[in-house]
Protein backbone atom coordinates (compact mmCIF):
# COMPACT_ATOMS: atom_id res chain seq x y z
CA UNK A 1 0.00 0.00 0.00
CA UNK A 2 0.90 3.20 -0.97
CA UNK A 3 2.15 5.57 1.09
CA UNK A 4 0.47 9.23 1.11
CA UNK A 5 2.66 12.03 0.77
CA UNK A 6 3.10 14.45 3.86
CA UNK A 7 1.13 18.05 3.59
CA UNK A 8 3.18 20.80 3.36
CA UNK A 9 1.11 23.99 3.89
CA UNK A 10 1.07 26.42 1.58
CA UNK A 11 0.32 29.96 1.45
CA UNK A 12 -3.26 29.64 0.81
CA UNK A 13 -3.87 27.02 3.56
CA UNK A 14 -1.45 27.74 6.13
CA UNK A 15 -2.27 30.76 9.02
CA UNK A 16 0.39 32.57 10.95
CA UNK A 17 0.24 31.86 14.49
CA UNK A 18 0.56 35.80 14.91
CA UNK A 19 -2.60 36.20 13.05
CA UNK A 20 -4.76 35.04 16.02
CA UNK A 21 -2.74 37.61 18.16
CA UNK A 22 -3.56 40.32 15.52
CA UNK A 23 -7.19 39.46 15.20
CA UNK A 24 -7.06 39.89 19.19
CA UNK A 25 -6.22 43.02 18.83
CA UNK A 26 -8.59 44.13 16.13
CA UNK A 27 -11.05 43.08 18.02
CA UNK A 28 -10.82 45.02 21.17
CA UNK A 29 -9.40 47.67 19.01
CA UNK A 30 -12.61 48.06 16.93
CA UNK A 31 -14.66 47.80 20.27
CA UNK A 32 -13.80 51.14 20.89
CA UNK A 33 -16.30 52.75 17.99
CA UNK A 34 -19.61 50.81 19.59
CA UNK A 35 -18.65 51.79 22.53
CA UNK A 36 -18.49 54.98 21.95
CA UNK A 37 -21.47 55.45 19.49
CA UNK A 38 -24.03 53.68 22.15
CA UNK A 39 -23.11 55.86 25.00
CA UNK A 40 -26.01 58.26 24.45
CA UNK A 41 -28.76 55.77 24.61
CA UNK A 42 -27.58 54.38 28.34
CA UNK A 43 -27.64 57.92 29.44
CA UNK A 44 -30.60 60.19 27.00
CA UNK A 45 -32.33 61.60 30.54
CA UNK A 46 -29.24 63.07 31.84
CA UNK A 47 -28.26 64.36 28.92
CA UNK A 48 -31.59 66.01 28.09
CA UNK A 49 -31.38 67.39 32.20
CA UNK A 50 -27.93 68.57 31.72
CA UNK A 51 -27.81 69.94 28.24
CA UNK A 52 -31.71 71.34 28.50
CA UNK A 53 -32.48 69.25 25.07
CA UNK A 54 -35.71 68.26 23.74
CA UNK A 55 -36.46 64.97 22.39
CA UNK A 56 -35.80 65.97 18.93
CA UNK A 57 -32.91 67.52 19.48
CA UNK A 58 -31.40 64.86 21.50
CA UNK A 59 -31.95 62.72 19.00
CA UNK A 60 -29.63 64.56 16.95
CA UNK A 61 -26.69 63.06 19.03
CA UNK A 62 -27.03 59.64 17.29
CA UNK A 63 -28.21 60.20 14.27
CA UNK A 64 -25.37 62.43 12.74
CA UNK A 65 -22.88 59.56 14.12
CA UNK A 66 -24.26 57.52 11.81
CA UNK A 67 -24.94 60.02 8.60
CA UNK A 68 -21.09 60.65 9.27
CA UNK A 69 -20.41 57.08 8.87
CA UNK A 70 -22.63 56.98 5.91
CA UNK A 71 -21.12 59.58 3.96
CA UNK A 72 -17.46 58.38 4.57
CA UNK A 73 -17.88 54.56 3.40
CA UNK A 74 -16.13 54.88 0.15
CA UNK A 75 -13.59 57.22 0.52
CA UNK A 76 -12.28 55.84 3.96
CA UNK A 77 -11.66 52.33 1.54
CA UNK A 78 -9.66 54.74 -0.98
CA UNK A 79 -7.90 56.51 1.53
CA UNK A 80 -6.85 53.01 3.19
CA UNK A 81 -5.82 51.66 0.01
CA UNK A 82 -3.54 55.12 -0.26
CA UNK A 83 -1.99 55.56 3.41
CA UNK A 84 -1.98 51.56 4.70
CA UNK A 85 -3.10 49.95 7.77
CA UNK A 86 -0.70 52.50 10.22
CA UNK A 87 -1.41 55.47 9.35
CA UNK A 88 -5.39 54.30 8.68
CA UNK A 89 -5.24 53.07 12.06
CA UNK A 90 -4.00 56.30 14.26
CA UNK A 91 -6.62 58.00 12.27
CA UNK A 92 -9.55 55.72 13.20
CA UNK A 93 -8.50 55.58 16.57
CA UNK A 94 -6.98 59.04 17.16
CA UNK A 95 -10.55 60.44 15.63
CA UNK A 96 -12.62 58.69 18.26
CA UNK A 97 -9.90 59.77 21.19
CA UNK A 98 -10.51 63.38 19.92
CA UNK A 99 -13.79 63.09 19.61
CA UNK A 100 -14.88 61.44 23.00
CA UNK A 101 -12.32 64.00 24.85
CA UNK A 102 -14.03 67.08 22.98
CA UNK A 103 -17.57 65.85 23.85
CA UNK A 104 -16.33 65.01 27.63
CA UNK A 105 -15.44 69.11 27.62
CA UNK A 106 -18.01 70.64 25.62
CA UNK A 107 -20.27 73.16 27.05
CA UNK A 108 -22.95 73.97 24.59
CA UNK A 109 -24.81 70.99 22.46
CA UNK A 110 -22.90 72.23 19.59
CA UNK A 111 -19.59 71.21 20.34
CA UNK A 112 -20.99 68.36 21.84
CA UNK A 113 -22.87 67.69 18.19
CA UNK A 114 -19.42 68.09 16.44
CA UNK A 115 -17.56 65.55 18.53
CA UNK A 116 -20.04 63.02 17.86
CA UNK A 117 -19.34 63.57 13.96
CA UNK A 118 -15.48 63.22 14.83
CA UNK A 119 -16.32 59.78 16.40
CA UNK A 120 -18.39 58.79 13.75
CA UNK A 121 -15.49 59.48 11.32
CA UNK A 122 -12.86 57.53 13.53
CA UNK A 123 -16.18 54.43 13.14
CA UNK A 124 -16.13 54.55 9.45
CA UNK A 125 -12.38 54.08 9.13
CA UNK A 126 -12.58 51.10 11.44
CA UNK A 127 -15.18 49.36 9.82
CA UNK A 128 -12.87 49.32 6.83
CA UNK A 129 -9.53 48.87 8.19
CA UNK A 130 -10.01 45.15 10.24
CA UNK A 131 -11.59 43.35 7.55
CA UNK A 132 -8.77 44.50 5.11
CA UNK A 133 -6.15 43.25 7.66
CA UNK A 134 -7.84 39.73 8.06
CA UNK A 135 -7.74 38.85 4.80
CA UNK A 136 -4.20 39.70 4.65
CA UNK A 137 -3.30 38.00 7.51
CA UNK A 138 -5.60 34.63 7.65
CA UNK A 139 -5.75 31.76 4.71
CA UNK A 140 -8.91 31.31 2.72
CA UNK A 141 -9.55 28.02 5.29
CA UNK A 142 -9.19 30.46 8.29
CA UNK A 143 -9.80 33.55 6.85
CA UNK A 144 -14.25 32.95 7.56
CA UNK A 145 -13.52 31.82 11.54
CA UNK A 146 -11.28 35.34 12.14
CA UNK A 147 -14.20 37.35 10.07
CA UNK A 148 -16.74 35.29 12.29
CA UNK A 149 -15.09 36.25 15.59
CA UNK A 150 -14.04 40.04 14.97
CA UNK A 151 -17.77 40.52 13.90
CA UNK A 152 -18.56 40.45 17.59
CA UNK A 153 -17.17 43.61 18.30
CA UNK A 154 -20.77 45.47 17.55
CA UNK A 155 -22.76 43.49 20.22
CA UNK A 156 -19.83 43.39 22.37
CA UNK A 157 -19.00 47.03 22.34
CA UNK A 158 -22.26 48.18 22.35
CA UNK A 159 -23.60 45.49 25.65
CA UNK A 160 -20.36 46.65 27.20
CA UNK A 161 -21.68 50.17 27.17
CA UNK A 162 -25.56 49.55 27.47
CA UNK A 163 -24.22 47.68 30.90
CA UNK A 164 -21.78 50.47 32.47
CA UNK A 165 -22.99 54.11 31.28
CA UNK A 166 -25.90 54.18 33.77
CA UNK A 167 -23.62 52.63 36.98
CA UNK A 168 -20.76 54.98 36.10
CA UNK A 169 -23.06 57.91 35.36
CA UNK A 170 -24.77 57.61 38.17
CA UNK A 171 -21.57 57.24 40.36
CA UNK A 172 -20.28 60.52 38.79
CA UNK A 173 -22.11 62.34 35.95
CA UNK A 174 -22.40 62.05 31.81
CA UNK A 175 -18.90 63.80 31.33
CA UNK A 176 -17.04 60.26 33.18
CA UNK A 177 -19.22 58.26 30.50
CA UNK A 178 -17.44 60.20 27.77
CA UNK A 179 -13.78 60.34 29.13
CA UNK A 180 -14.14 56.45 29.66
CA UNK A 181 -14.80 55.68 25.96
CA UNK A 182 -11.95 57.93 25.40
CA UNK A 183 -9.70 56.45 27.58
CA UNK A 184 -10.48 52.49 26.16
CA UNK A 185 -9.80 54.04 22.63
CA UNK A 186 -6.18 55.47 23.91
CA UNK A 187 -5.41 52.47 25.40
CA UNK A 188 -6.50 50.10 22.00
CA UNK A 189 -4.96 52.30 19.97
CA UNK A 190 -1.64 52.05 21.19
CA UNK A 191 -1.89 48.35 21.40
CA UNK A 192 -2.79 48.52 17.15
CA UNK A 193 0.15 50.40 16.46
CA UNK A 194 2.21 48.32 18.63
CA UNK A 195 1.31 44.87 17.55
CA UNK A 196 -0.53 45.40 14.48
CA UNK A 197 1.80 44.36 10.95
CA UNK A 198 1.52 43.71 7.71
CA UNK A 199 1.34 40.18 6.83
CA UNK A 200 4.60 39.19 4.47
CA UNK A 201 2.55 38.95 1.29
CA UNK A 202 0.89 41.94 1.99
CA UNK A 203 2.02 45.16 -0.29
CA UNK A 204 0.83 48.22 1.61
CA UNK A 205 1.57 51.80 0.48
CA UNK A 206 4.74 53.31 0.98
CA UNK A 207 4.28 56.36 3.85
CA UNK A 208 4.98 58.78 1.29
CA UNK A 209 2.21 58.17 -0.87
CA UNK A 210 1.27 62.01 -0.19
CA UNK A 211 4.12 62.85 -2.56
CA UNK A 212 2.63 61.17 -5.56
CA UNK A 213 -0.61 61.91 -5.70
CA UNK A 214 0.19 64.88 -7.80
CA UNK A 215 2.10 62.96 -10.60
CA UNK A 216 -1.07 60.44 -10.22
CA UNK A 217 -3.80 62.83 -10.82
CA UNK A 218 -1.86 64.32 -13.79
CA UNK A 219 -1.62 61.29 -15.33
CA UNK A 220 -5.57 60.25 -14.78
CA UNK A 221 -6.12 63.47 -16.19
CA UNK A 222 -3.77 63.18 -19.31
CA UNK A 223 -5.55 59.59 -19.60
CA UNK A 224 -8.84 61.06 -19.52
CA UNK A 225 -8.47 63.85 -21.62
CA UNK A 226 -7.39 61.53 -24.47
CA UNK A 227 -9.73 58.98 -23.93
CA UNK A 228 -12.15 62.19 -24.16
CA UNK A 229 -10.81 63.30 -27.71
CA UNK A 230 -10.78 59.87 -29.34
CA UNK A 231 -14.64 59.69 -27.96
CA UNK A 232 -15.40 62.98 -29.75
CA UNK A 233 -13.75 61.61 -32.94
CA UNK A 234 -15.71 58.67 -32.93
CA UNK A 235 -18.84 60.56 -32.82
CA UNK A 236 -17.90 63.27 -34.84
CA UNK A 237 -15.77 61.99 -38.17
CA UNK A 238 -14.42 64.44 -40.22
CA UNK A 239 -16.25 65.42 -43.33
CA UNK A 240 -15.03 63.56 -46.80
CA UNK A 241 -12.72 66.05 -48.87
CA UNK A 242 -14.41 67.37 -51.87
CA UNK A 243 -11.09 68.14 -54.34
CA UNK A 244 -10.42 63.96 -54.57
CA UNK A 245 -10.50 63.12 -58.14
CA UNK A 246 -13.27 60.80 -58.77
CA UNK A 247 -12.65 57.52 -60.37
CA UNK A 248 -12.96 57.58 -64.06
CA UNK A 249 -16.33 55.80 -65.21
CA UNK A 250 -16.10 52.28 -66.27
CA UNK A 251 -16.64 51.25 -69.77
CA UNK A 252 -19.94 49.73 -70.44
CA UNK A 253 -19.89 45.83 -70.92
CA UNK A 254 -20.18 45.34 -74.84
CA UNK A 255 -17.16 47.59 -75.16
CA UNK A 256 -15.14 45.16 -72.65
CA UNK A 257 -15.96 42.13 -73.76
CA UNK A 258 -14.70 43.26 -77.29
CA UNK A 259 -11.52 42.17 -78.62
CA UNK A 260 -9.14 44.54 -80.39
CA UNK A 261 -8.79 44.25 -83.96
CA UNK A 262 -4.77 43.63 -85.23
CA UNK A 263 -3.23 44.70 -88.06
CA UNK A 264 -2.64 41.14 -89.27
CA UNK A 265 -6.33 40.55 -89.17
CA UNK A 266 -6.88 43.75 -90.96
CA UNK A 267 -4.91 43.32 -93.79
CA UNK A 268 -6.48 39.61 -94.58
CA UNK A 269 -9.86 41.56 -94.86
Amino acid sequence: MAKRAPHHPTEETATPSRAWLILAVLLLFSIAAPLNQFKVPPIMPLLMEALGLSVGRSGLLMSVFAVTGLILALPSGFIFQRAGHRATGLLAGGSIVIGAALGALSQSVGVLLISRVIEGIGTSFMAVLAPAIIAQWFSRHHRGTAMGIWSAWVPVGTAAMLILAPWIAQASDWRAVWWLGAGYALAVTLLYLAFVRPARSARWPSAAWWRRWPAELRSAANCSATRSRATSGARNPPPARTDTPLPAPASPAWARSRRPTTSATARRR
